[in-house]
């Protein structure tokens, strides 16, 4: 989902890059709970991941991701939905 939409339980989550990363990690944290891993992330070097997302009650979420480039940078980022 985008930053701040509001959506029914997405399939998937899908992260694009302008170029190639190694996700590291993906957590979802529900509103008022502790945060958990997503499951599944692949961290083979790609500008598009995609992760199976698990089913979804309704409330408010936070994905937090964490990436490294081919040079290390570590990059981070975090989308409400």
């Amino acid at each position: 989902p985008v930053d701040g939409a509001t959506v029914a339980s997405p399939a998937a989550f899908t992260l694009t890059f302008k170029h190639e990363v190694r996700l590291t990690s993906l957590t979802l944290r529900a509103a008022g709970a502790d945060p958990r891993a997503v499951p599944g992330v692949a961290r083979s070097l790609a500008a598009e991941h995609r992760v199976k997302a698990p089913t979804l009650a309704p409330g408010r979420y936070e994905l937090d991701w964490r990436a490294a480039a081919v040079d290390g940078h570590v990059m981070s980022g975090t989308v409400h939905f």
